[in-house]
């Protein structure tokens, strides 16, 4: 049956929030794991929709989390490889290598016995299993190497588990102890600490280690407690700790979690009220635990419950969300966790706005993480040239800033993309090309051939490898010359397409796909990597052509996957054209009436596997981020550009 452990005849003691029910079956369903028992993990990481985030990280040994609890199986085979290593340690040499305190403390401390055996004590209590698996549970929850082909998998496949052993056997431990531990955890390099216990207490040494452990900008996660319904579990009346330490400065400094069964119902063991911020999976939970004779060895089962087990799931979310951001500190990992929650409120009719802001969503929390990841992308630093100049536009703070100086020669540049920028330098009659980083240190630059305007130029990546372009006009022959370099300056291919190239974008394939104004139409020829001729789309009457660029736009069934967007204009009116290669159809949008060139950028801004455009002109202004079907993503505010 569930337990509250309540051990009595102590001072200043906490206790765990757990219960186990053995060897239970769940049913199977699909996983992304080929592990032996993870179709018994599944529903659990389906309600928390885990396999979406899993198709963008599956964590990172750098992130670091500290499991502070009754201690950890860290030779278990699921576990051994994220267990974090004290490096400033020399293993076995009884001395104080890295001055922190603690002898030889390798992969953590043991605050109960007072050495570094970090694992849990097989000595015999009448909770069993329970306590000595507990913390072993709660890792594996955080981070069991996923699709290994052993046991099951935790919320992060790679990640660094500091075990800190401060919790005892019989499932209780002191403050001054849980305090020492959490500042050994925040001194020696944990990112987030999961904490699956409560006290009665309002023990101010516990607090102020927690509030040094933020101040250090650890993450702190902490379990609401299993009173639940039958004693009165409303922690927003009836204070718990650590979960229900104030907040000194009215901010959210502590996560704290309670569970939901598999409904998204309230659990009933689950405390709930004011304290909690957020509610995760804490019903038929599967995951490591520790190895013993009594038990042959197992290795892993359940199903376990409590808020205990919901906690780290939360922790391991954090710790997931932070891999793709390891700049991100609490407030940021907080704000995103709860901004990304499900909306439960249906299923709790009676607890509205007493079990947080909702159920967790890892996946959607790893979604904003990757999209505003990519403002270090194509869309973070839109450059351009002015005077000269290249400056670069951050979307992040919204200011511009000079990178480099070209001089007055600078024609044009291709900043499409994520780190290099190439620019067109006119000199006299000399037309040369630099490849520069957009940290402003120039890479290389190349003089061109003589007798051809030179006017466009194009960064591109073919089959993962980065080329420029450049295309100019011969005046005398009436027709464009292209010519691909590498980005150090060797000449790969070069040919002529017929009439004048208005612009030119080239795919992941290296085909190249120009836009020209023939007889007053809009005409877009499509062209092998070596210059050959595909096929031509007549897009109707036009009397020039901004930009071009080629991607999947519309995540649509019409044609292929890659679309060709164009920017097009008839007199003063700007128009946004998608056009599928296949069929040659296209979608047209009408953007402006302005005397000013227009140009675009792409990337995969809402990381929805479909390429988004940037559409801004020279005239500066607010101007939109447009996924392809039309919908604005962002709109943001650009300088004039000249």
């Amino acid at each position: 049956m569930h337990k509250s452990y309540i051990i009595s005849g102590k001072k200043s003691i906490v206790w765990l929030v757990a219960g186990l029910f053995l060897f239970l079956a769940v049913p199977a369903m699909a996983s992304t794991s080929l592990d032996p028992e993870f179709a018994r993990q599944a529903p659990v990481f389906k309600q928390i929709n885990a396999a979406a985030a899993w198709n963008y990280t599956t964590g990172s040994p750098e992130i670091v989390v500290a499991v502070l609890d009754t201690g950890v199986d860290i030779g278990h085979p699921d576990l051994a490889k994220n267990i974090w290593t004290n490096e400033h340690e020399i293993p076995g040499n009884g001395i104080d290598d890295d001055g922190n305190g603690y002898i030889d403390d390798v992969h953590g401390w043991n605050f109960i016995d007072k050495n570094n055996n970090v694992d849990a004590s097989t000595e015999a209590t009448f909770f069993g299993i329970e306590t000595i698996s507990h913390g072993t549970v709660i890792a594996g929850l955080i981070g069991a190497i996923g699709d290994n082909n052993q046991f099951g998998a935790g919320v992060n496949w790679q990640v660094k588990i500091m075990p800190i052993r401060a919790i005892d056997n019989y499932g209780s431990g002191s403050y001054e102890d849980l305090a020492k531990a959490v500042d050994y955890a925040a001194s020696n390099g944990a990112d987030i600490i999961s904490l699956s216990f409560v006290g009665s207490a309002d023990e101010a040494i516990l607090y102020e280690a927690l509030r040094r452990a933020y101040t250090k900008n650890v993450l702190i996660v902490v379990a609401a407690g299993n009173e639940g319904l039958s004693v009165n579990g409303n922690i927003g009346e009836n204070f718990l700790y650590p979960i229900c330490y104030p907040d000194p400065e009215k901010e959210n400094w502590i996560l704290g979690v309670t569970a939901v069964d598999q409904s998204d119902k309230l659990s009933g063991f689950a405390n709930y009220g004011g304290c909690v911020d957020i509610s995760a999976p804490g019903e038929n939970i599967f995951s490591t635990i520790k190895r013993t004779a009594d038990n042959n060895n197992l290795g892993f089962t359940g199903p376990w419950k409590g808020t205990s087990f919901a906690t780290p799931l939360v922790a391991g979310a954090a710790a997931l969300v932070k891999s793709v951001q390891p700049d991100w500190g609490p407030k940021k990992l907080i704000s995103t966790l709860l901004a990304s929650v499900d909306n439960i409120d249906k299923a709790n009719p009676n607890f509205l706005g007493r079990f947080g802001y909702g159920r967790l969503n890892v996946g959607a929390a790893v979604k904003i993480a990757i999209k505003e990841k990519l403002l270090t992308g194509p869309f973070a630093n839109i450059c351009y040239p002015a005077a000269g100049q290249i400056y670069c536009h951050s979307l992040y703070d919204n200011k511009s800033a000079p990178i480099v100086d070209l001089k007055t020669g600078l024609v044009t540049i291709d900043s499409s993309d994520r780190e290099l920028i190439a620019a067109l330098v006119k000199e006299k009659n000399n037309f040369t090309i630099k490849t520069i980083f957009k940290t402003g240190v120039i890479n290389s630059g190349w003089a061109l051939e003589q007798g051809i305007n030179f006017n466009l130029v194009r960064v591109a990546s073919v089959n993962g490898e980065k080329f420029v372009y450049v295309a100019g006009y011969d005046v005398k022959g009436k027709r464009t010359k292209i010519i691909s370099f590498s980005i150090e300056g060797k000449r790969q291919i070069s040919w002529w397409a017929a009439g004048r190239v208005d612009t030119f974008d080239v795919n992941d394939n290296g085909r190249i796909f120009i836009a020209g104004i023939k007889n007053g139409r809009l005409i877009v020829e499509d062209y092998d990597f070596l210059g050959n001729f595909q096929k031509k789309f007549d897009l109707g009457g036009a009397t020039r052509a901004d930009d071009i660029s080629v991607g999947n736009f519309t995540d649509t069934d019409i044609g292929s996957d890659e679309q060709i967007a164009v920017i097009s204009r008839r007199g003063l009116d700007a128009y946004r054209l998608i056009v599928y290669p296949e069929s040659g159809g296209y979608l047209t949008e009408r953007l402006a009436d302005t005397k000013e060139k227009w140009s675009i950028l792409t990337a995969d801004y809402n990381y929805d596997g479909a390429t988004d455009l940037l559409l801004y002109n020279n005239g500066g202004g607010i101007f939109n981020i447009v996924s392809g079907k039309g919908n604005v993503l962002k709109s943001v505010q650009l300088p004039r550009l000249k």
